[in-house]
């Protein structure tokens, strides 16, 4: 596990442009909730985890950009946007 950690940290501080997807939950949770707008691509995020964005951002009022949706069904795509409730929009 400190393997992974070390890993992770040192993406972040070495990496100039690290994309959103590659953040952990928790700091695309931090990100939303305080308001901030995101564009993430969803094709290797858990609906759950999906799911837990859109309702942050819904009741922060900051909006969730997610594309590389292809390959899920209508039944998580429709899952997550009523819990987003307007604040997520999907992208091809």
């Amino acid at each position: 596990m400190n393997n992974f950690k070390f890993f992770y940290l040192r993406k972040i501080i070495i990496g100039r442009k690290q994309k959103m997807e590659n953040r952990i939950l928790k700091d695309l949770l931090k990100i939303v909730s305080s308001g901030g707008g995101i564009r993430i691509n969803g094709a290797d995020i858990e609906t759950a985890d999906l799911t837990q964005i859109a309702f942050t951002a819904k009741n922060a009022e900051a909006s969730v950009y997610i594309f590389g949706m292809k390959n899920r069904s209508t039944v998580d795509i429709v899952e997550i946007a009523n819990t987003g409730k307007g604040y997520v929009i999907f992208e091809s």
